[in-house]
């Protein structure tokens, strides 16, 4: 199993990557593209905001692991090889797993390309900064 300290690092990274993703950087966008498609998220109270957030790291945690188990398979030893990885599995496997089902429930693109972005470049990240981690 990969070592704790690194994947709970990687996890931390991804998590505070969405946390930006989500808000500074595509927020009005992603909005946009959840109110063109008729989905209106209300607003959590502060007890829900905390468990969103709480399982939202659990599954970067659960990611970390996975990537830091594949980058030890295929000896990435640095950032950029590790990135590679993590690039690989971003759009090899959550992009196109995205692209599934955003082609069957009619999402709009916009949406498409904010969600699958944000796990090809938290998984970029993550592969990079397990393999450096060595």
């Amino acid at each position: 199993m990969t070592r704790l300290v690194p994947v709970l690092a990687s996890a931390a990274a991804y998590w505070a990557l969405g946390a930006l993703w989500y808000s500074l950087v595509f927020g009005g966008v992603w909005a946009a593209g959840l109110a063109a498609h008729g989905i209106e998220i209300p607003h959590p109270t502060p007890r829900q905001v905390g468990l969103k957030l709480a399982l939202t790291f659990v599954a970067n945690v659960i990611a970390a692991s996975v990537m830091g188990w594949l980058v030890d398979r295929v000896d990435a030893a640095t950032f950029s090889g590790g990135a590679l990885v993590g690039l690989l599995t971003g759009t090899g496997l959550a992009a196109t797993g995205l692209a599934v089902a955003y082609t069957w429930e009619n999402k709009p693109v916009q949406l498409y390309l904010v969600d699958a972005g944000y796990h090809v470049a938290g998984l970029t990240l993550l592969g990079g900064i397990l393999a450096a981690w060595h």
